[in-house]
């Protein structure tokens, strides 16, 4: 059965030798730490798909609400038969290829992260087909407060986020075992992943590629966190 927040929380600090005046730290640190993962690692249980039908004239849409990154949009066509991938390319060879195309197929797609908008090359005709958006989701953050003890936290690896929250804990304890306990927590997080068949070719493709844009979003975590 999966450990609830606070009971992860608990042993985190009952094993570096903070006491339950903690527990507000460590609900924070918990939120820090499963946001900083899924921003990092392409973890299965965060894919979702949704369909979104083309709409004459239109060549923005708005992206789902939990959006975190994208990894493929595919043509459907009406009959529900997936066609030919739709690039997504970053935001300067969108703009250098992007011919002026005023109706047709798509042949390109960026990721607008300020507008929260998928932008397509062509306005489609009309035929009733649609996109489908492949993308990594935002993981569900609990509050603060003591109100979600009783939940699970949305990161099914709980033996990665429990070495984590003890590398945290080290660290806000200045303690020499952070280093070590940093590297305990990324080799549980590798097994999982590999045990688990959470790896995918997208995991061995360099980032930076036009043909993969990760799209990741950076955000500053507080004074344990990083930017990226």
């Amino acid at each position: 059965m999966p450990l609830t927040r606070i009971q992860i929380v608990n042993q985190a600090l009952d094993l570096t030798g903070l006491d339950s005046g903690f527990q507000a730290k460590g609900r924070e640190w918990l939120n820090i730490i499963i946001e900083r993962l899924a921003l990092r690692q392409d973890y299965k249980f965060y894919e979702k798909t949704a369909d979104t039908a083309f709409i004459q004239g239109q060549r923005d849409y708005a992206l789902p609400a939990d959006f975190s990154r994208a990894e493929t949009i595919y043509y459907v066509q009406n009959n529900g038969q997936v066609g030919y991938p739709i690039p997504i390319v970053e935001s300067y060879m969108f703009d250098q290829y992007n011919y002026g195309i005023i109706n047709g197929m798509p042949t390109m797609a960026m990721i607008d992260d300020e507008d929260d908008t998928v932008r397509f090359n062509s306005n489609p005709v009309p035929t009733n087909d649609s996109y489908r958006l492949r993308y990594y989701r935002k993981p569900v953050l609990l509050s603060t407060s003591s109100s979600d003890d009783n939940l699970v936290p949305d990161f099914k690896d709980q033996d990665t986020l429990l070495e984590e929250l003890k590398a945290m804990c080290f660290e806000f304890r200045d303690d020499q075992r952070y280093m070590s306990k940093k590297q305990e927590a990324a080799k549980t997080n590798r097994d999982y992943q590999r045990n688990m068949y959470q790896d995918n070719e997208n995991s061995q493709t360099e980032l930076n590629k036009f043909y993969f844009r990760s799209t990741r979003r950076t955000g500053r975590f507080g004074s344990f966190g990083t930017n990226g």
